[in-house]
């Protein structure tokens, strides 16, 4: 099977889709599948290697197509629209040379350009308008994050057999190979260190890391909070909330680090944090890469009681689960975690044994395979 993953985004952004396109393509390649990664080509990524960077075999090819790229990094909708349709005529006229069994995408609007495309979706578009209408007929195949989203789609029109529900993964051998975590000034011996790994805001959405450092206010000087990831304007927007709270002291702030990183500062945490507020986006959409990640980490996890992380996480079971925006619950929960030993070792252990089960990235790319091929 031929392959061609065709994504209209740059694959060292440090975001999560980058994280998972670069896995699935490794996956796909590791079912059997001859897989080739189309890119556009632009200034932001030239010159470095994704083999490189992501630090994984080269078991799949990558072509880096032309777009019109006329102001760099910019997201200005002229410049995103320009980019994004010239970079699209650069694939079609690709694949009209080179034949492929399947075209694979997780943007919405190659179904315009690709009749036969299989598309992955991560939410369900607030607005239809007459070009979806037309792409998105009842036979399409749609893998879907969550059961949330394949309900919309159902509703929508696309018949129930051909929508997948495929949440995200992790690569356990990133995880179980580590063995040396990283130096961390600020965190001594005898702290306890509660983590969150991963981006800090989601479409400009608080993801949680307010709460985390208002929790800090209920706790004790022993308690850190170790914060790996971020955008720097919401790192300096989390530095000032936590000088404003006075748990300046308290928080280790890491920023930006390379993917292939995260698995050892996992093991600088005692437990890990994701306490999502809730909207619609989070309660429905979402599959969060870092869910997982703790989960490979074996590590005990918080979060909250969103319907879309309890598709995942169940209470007392796999994660302790507290409702949403409530630092107060969430200290407690760090208190008890710590303070209770044999329930800390027992989900993160059930966790463990879930993700190693259900969810690694050749266990979603076999059932997408499966999938294309019924």
């Amino acid at each position: 099977m031929k392959i061609a993953y065709i994504t209209n985004t740059t694959y060292v952004n440090g975001w999560a889709n980058s994280v998972q396109v670069v896995n699935m393509c490794k996956s796909f390649s590791k079912m059997g599948a001859q897989v080739t990664l189309l890119l556009p080509y632009r200034a932001v990524q030239s010159g470095i290697d994704l083999f490189d960077y992501f630090r994984i075999p080269r078991t799949f090819k990558v072509k880096m197509l032309p777009c019109i790229d006329l102001s760099v990094g910019s997201e200005h909708p002229i410049f995103y629209w320009l980019r994004f349709i010239s970079f699209y005529i650069s694939a079609r006229l690709y694949i009209w040379f080179n034949a492929f069994d399947v075209l694979y995408s997780r943007d919405l609007y190659s179904t315009i350009f690709f009749p036969r495309i299989i598309i992955e979706q991560h939410s369900f578009p607030k607005k239809i308008n007459f070009l979806l209408r037309i792409a998105f007929n009842h036979r399409r195949k749609v893998v879907c994050l969550t059961s949330f989203i394949k309900d919309r789609f159902v509703r929508f029109g696309i018949v129930e057999k051909n929508t997948l529900i495929a949440p995200s993964s992790v690569d356990l051998e990133e995880f179980d190979q580590v063995k040396t975590g990283v130096n961390i000034d600020g965190i001594k011996k005898d702290d306890f260190v509660f983590g969150y790994i991963g981006t800090l805001k989601t479409m400009n959405m608080e993801k949680g890391v307010s709460d985390c450092l208002t929790a800090l206010t209920f706790l004790n000087d022993t308690y850190k909070f170790l914060v790996v990831g971020g955008e720097d304007d919401d790192l300096d927007y989390y530095r000032k909330m936590a000088q404003d709270l006075k748990v300046a002291d308290m928080v280790i702030f890491i920023g930006k680090v390379p993917y292939s990183d995260v698995s050892r500062y996992s093991l600088s945490c005692n437990i890990f944090v994701a306490p999502y507020p809730e909207n619609e986006h989070y309660s429905y959409f979402m599959s969060p890469l870092k869910i997982f990640e703790y989960m490979a980490s074996k590590r005990p996890i918080i979060s909250t009681t969103l319907p879309s992380i309890q598709e995942v996480l169940k209470d007392e079971y796999n994660a302790l689960l507290i409702p949403p925006s409530d630092p107060k619950a969430l200290a407690e929960a760090i208190e008890r975690l710590r303070g209770d030993t044999e329930l800390a070792r027992r989900i993160s252990e059930q966790a463990y044994t879930d993700v190693a089960q259900h969810y690694t990235w050749d266990k979603r790319a076999k059932k997408i395979i499966d999938f294309i091929k019924t």
